[in-house]
């Protein structure tokens, strides 16, 4: 088993890497189940970030800030196509 430090690196690196995929794929469509997808793993991200680095008090290795550093990208990803997708219906309700 990695360490803990090791193992958030990794998972948030995996996590963001596809995320990013998953946002310019469906970046010009709407999509409210993407973006709903994106903010939940961005929160599970950024909470297993806090957990690791016990809230942000010890920070003795770079992995744990990269990983929720990852974290609120992936986060920032979601509320980005939140904003998208509410734009997008509401231009094609208007018209």
């Amino acid at each position: 088993m990695p360490r803990q430090e090791t193992r958030t690196f990794i998972f948030a690196t995996s996590w963001l890497i596809l995320s990013i995929a998953a946002f310019t794929v469906v970046v010009r469509q709407k999509s409210v189940l993407v973006s709903a997808l994106l903010v939940i793993s961005g929160l599970i991200l950024t909470i297993d970030g806090l957990i690791v680095t016990r809230n942000l008090t010890v920070v003795y290795f770079l992995g744990p800030a990269i990983g929720f550093i990852f974290a609120l990208i992936v986060l920032a990803l979601g509320i980005a196509k939140s904003v998208i997708t509410a734009t997008k219906k509401s231009s094609i309700s208007l018209k």
